[in-house]
């Protein structure tokens, strides 16, 4: 399940270049950033294999990153499917926030929260999709806010939506997606991860605590 968007995204990838190169719109720098965010998600894909060796054990080792950074990482990967789906990302980060994570499993939730509003924007045909990613310093913690203009979350289901195998998507969907980011921030990095409904649509908010 993990690998599900990384693999999307270097297929979607391949398909651009073999389509650009028939119709003779490649130049060789886009054929360069093309190979170049492959190479990166390969190597992206190497390293969870790693981390979901030691998920969860008491000797692995957080690291020191840039919060912008982080959320870019996650954002990127689902760039290629934003752009055939025809999704607006709007994004917002202040880059002096740092914070400790295991950068692989953060950016894993950003993906799956990013991937779930798309999910949804397709599911419900939404005119002129927006997906509104922000970052801001509270007090003592890091805010993470993932929005999108779908229309919210059933009332009846909000209370579900973190469950194991819960899925609101039937046969297409496994359920895990949002429940591993829910383990990932709250058992992992002493975090939270809630979902509330706005006045556009679903807004997932992770707050975990900041490094000076």
């Amino acid at each position: 399940h993990q690998w599900r968007q990384p693999l999307s995204t270097i297929t979607l990838q391949i398909s651009n270049l073999k389509i650009n190169s028939l119709l003779g719109k490649q130049s060789v720098e886009e054929t360069n950033d093309a190979l170049e965010h492959i190479s990166d998600t390969i190597i992206y894909l190497s390293e969870t294999i790693d981390d979901f060796q030691s998920f969860f054990k008491p000797n692995k080792q957080q690291e020191r990153k840039c919060i912008c950074e982080l959320v870019e990482r996650g954002t990127n990967f689902a760039k290629p499917r934003l752009k055939v789906a025809d999704i607006k990302l709007l994004y917002s980060c202040d880059k002096q926030i740092y914070v400790l994570t295991y950068p692989n499993e953060f950016a894993q939730v950003i993906i799956n929260i990013i991937n779930n509003a798309v999910d949804v924007l397709l599911e419900r045909t939404v005119k002129k999709p927006v997906i509104k990613v922000s970052t801001v310093q509270n007090n003592h913690t890091i805010e993470i806010s993932i929005s999108d203009n779908a229309g919210g979350i059933d009332p009846k289901l909000t209370n579900r939506i973190f469950e194991p195998y819960f899925s609101t998507k039937g046969k297409n969907g496994t359920g895990l997606g949002l429940y591993m980011s829910k383990m990932i921030i709250e058992k992992e990095l002493g975090g939270i991860l809630q979902v509330k409904n706005n006045s556009e649509g679903a807004e997932f908010t992770v707050k975990i605590p900041y490094s000076k």
